[in-house]
């Protein structure tokens, strides 16, 4: 009976009529699992070798649809892929679910045509878009060839993002070693969309390493500056490195000290920040102390130091908030408040710097020309009445009692209203910390009152 029925497809596929269903779907053995259950068979295997010779794919018994015929060119195909696109749209699921077996069975040739009805405007350009995507995902690693060539050498910018998505989504993984060639591409281009697509995948562990790796090959050799700076903002976006750790951070803390680009310094010093590597705190604090360096990276750098909470930057960053303020440097000085806010002074042993030299530096920062920098002034004050120990703030109340005055002043400043809401919370939050404050509580309080009355702060 098996026999029977393939050689009656086989027979129609030649030139007789359509097959009719077979009587059950278990009476076709040899196809897998999943091919059974949806009694379909889609691949060019050992049954289609014997029984189709000649013959890319088989046909959708429960459709009908011959999906390639023997001899199928690529004309034939594209108007194929064309139908079943078409079908795509149908209301009915049925018909759309065969669309989907049969695109699937077509493969890779069929990966460009989806892409372009990803791409397309409409009204149901979103539902259309899900289908397409749905055939592409079901196909799976085979697809990766196809999506690669287009995100980096289509001409049509909307098939290239489209490509580019898919490849930074589930299929990453699998996209890695198709991608990393492509890094010694001589087109630039192809180089800088390689290394975006490498940069922002991160979907399995086992795949990081050759990502991190071909990262820092980018970022030491490329030639182009935007390769570079891309290699290393990717360097700080991938999660899972640990088997190369060393090496990611110490790419990196060259790249900062030594690349001509300031771009790429800059996104050197953030990476650093982001995968925390304490070996770069004396370099990002050399950074963030060379005036002669450019402001956003020496902010990158003082950024990097706060997010990774380098207690030993502490006076590197009170001097870089209270120095030199100038509009060129505001950007420093704004990072370096919002660091020192982040460091932790009040631990189990006493700080690096007293408490009274930050809350001085914090509190000369709500004076600052610069809007920017008396909002993370304020924010960070608040941060660290609202994180410290009190047992030790408690030994230090004079310094703590100079802070409501210029917090008021920085609440009443009709220039910037997120300085305004800032000073408030640190108000907020101070006058909540340090019961003993009873008079500039109390000043503090009145304070928040009037500037909520005048509509300088938001109501609470």
């Amino acid at each position: 009976m098996k026999t029977q029925n393939l050689e009656a497809v086989r027979n129609a596929l030649v030139g007789g009529v359509p097959p009719s269903p077979p009587p059950s779907a278990p009476a076709l053995k040899g196809a897998s699992d999943d091919n059974m259950a949806s009694g379909e068979f889609h691949t060019a295997g050992s049954i289609n070798a014997k029984f189709f010779p000649g013959a890319k794919f088989v046909p959708s018994f429960w459709s009908g649809n011959v999906v390639a015929q023997v001899g199928t060119g690529p004309q034939v195909q594209q108007r194929q892929i064309t139908r079943y696109i078409q079908d795509l749209k149908s209301s009915d699921d049925a018909s759309v679910e065969r669309a989907i077996l049969d695109l699937v069975a077509i493969g890779p040739a069929a990966v460009l045509p989806l892409l372009t009805c990803m791409s397309r405007s409409g009204s149901v350009k979103d539902r259309d878009a899900a289908k397409a995507l749905g055939v592409i995902m079901r196909m799976g690693p085979v697809a990766v060839p196809a999506l690669v060539e287009a995100a980096l050498k289509h001409p049509n910018r909307g098939i290239r993002q489209e490509a580019a998505l898919m490849l930074t989504g589930p299929l990453g993984t699998d996209a890695v070693p198709a991608l990393v060639p492509k890094l010694q591409d001589p087109d630039v281009n192809v180089r800088r969309v390689t290394v975006r697509i490498l940069a922002q995948t991160f979907n399995d562990s086992q795949a990081e390493p050759a990502r991190i790796t071909a990262l820092m090959a980018a970022l030491k050799n490329d030639q182009d500056a935007t390769v570079r700076e891309n290699a290393a903002q990717g360097m700080g976006r991938v999660p899972d490195g640990a088997s190369i750790e060393p090496a990611r951070a110490v790419t990196l803390i060259a790249a900062l000290k030594n690349d001509p680009d300031a771009k790429v310094r800059e996104a050197s010093a953030r990476s650093l920040g982001m995968i925390d590597a304490p070996a770069a705190i004396p370099a990002l604090i050399d950074v963030l102390n060379d005036d002669h360096e450019t402001a956003n990276v020496r902010a990158a750098a003082a950024w990097a130091l706060g997010r990774m909470k380098a207690d030993a930057a502490g006076p590197a960053l009170m001097a870089a908030l209270t120095q030199n303020q100038n509009n060129q440097s505001a950007p420093v000085r704004a990072a370096a408040a919002w660091a020192l806010g982040e460091l932790r002074w009040f631990g189990n042993t006493s700080p690096i710097c007293g408490a009274k030299a930050v809350f001085s530096s914090l509190t000369a920062g709500l004076k600052d020309p610069s809007p920017d920098v008396r909002k993370e002034s304020a924010l960070a004050l608040e941060h660290i009445h609202t994180w410290s120990s009190q047992r030790f703030l408690s030994t230090c109340s004079a310094a703590s009692e100079t802070l409501v005055p210029p917090l008021i002043n920085a609440l009443n400043n009709p220039q910037n209203a997120e300085a305004r809401e800032a000073a408030a919370s640190a108000i907020r939050s101070v006058t909540a910390t340090f019961p003993w404050m009873s008079q500039h509580a109390e000043t503090g309080l009145k304070a928040l009152d009037r500037a909520t009355r005048r509509g300088l702060i938001k109501r609470r």
